[in-house]
């Protein structure tokens, strides 16, 4: 038997205080350990539209607006000009970090031109914008949804300024976004 300010403890009960003391001395330390990278997932209707014909939304997907042309002589210059231009937001809960992994999951269904998507940070220093990004192609037409993979992305340079992040893609017509990827590094 132990002693306690009440009487005394029995030497299982004393082991049953100590193993639960510890139990929650592990689980404290697990809840508490290193923050987990923070991945997101957004589907493409999130997207802006800002150049060539509206597309329109479509489930929760981006669809161009014209089908792709399909006149014997062809009409490359027409198709060039109904590429439908969207910025899609990424949501970063800090901006300075970059990214690990960006992914845009597209379908190509235009038989000549493909979707091209940049992942952009922005940041304006006062008199400019500072830029950087880097781009991706679909490889082609087909009716399967195509994976446009990034690795890791570090942001615009700037001591004082956030950027701000968005992914940017050229959707030629009958092709669609259909969701966008995001991981974002520990803080």
């Amino acid at each position: 038997m132990l002693s306690s300010g009440t009487g005394m403890l029995s030497s299982r009960t004393w082991w049953r205080v100590c193993a639960t003391a510890l139990f929650a001395a592990i689980a404290v330390t697990l809840a508490t350990g290193p923050a987990h990278a923070d991945k997101k997932r957004y589907p493409a209707s999130m997207c802006v539209p800002w150049g060539g014909p509206r597309p329109i939304l479509h489930f929760s997907s981006l669809v161009a607006t014209k089908p792709p042309c399909t006149h014997p002589s062809g009409c490359p210059d027409a198709d060039q000009q109904n590429i439908n231009f969207v910025d899609c937001p990424i949501v970063k809960d800090n901006p300075f970090t970059g990214t690990n992994a960006v992914q845009v999951i597209v379908v190509d269904q235009h038989p000549s031109l493909d979707i091209k998507c940049w992942v952009t940070s922005v940041v304006w220093n006062g008199s400019t914008f500072l830029d950087k990004s880097d781009s991706r192609t679909s490889s082609g037409a087909t009716s399967q949804p195509q994976t446009l993979s990034y690795g890791p992305q570090l942001p615009a340079i700037s001591s004082s300024t956030e950027p701000h992040w968005y992914i940017s893609c050229g959707i030629p017509p009958g092709s669609s976004l259909i969701s966008y990827f995001v991981d974002e590094p520990n803080e």
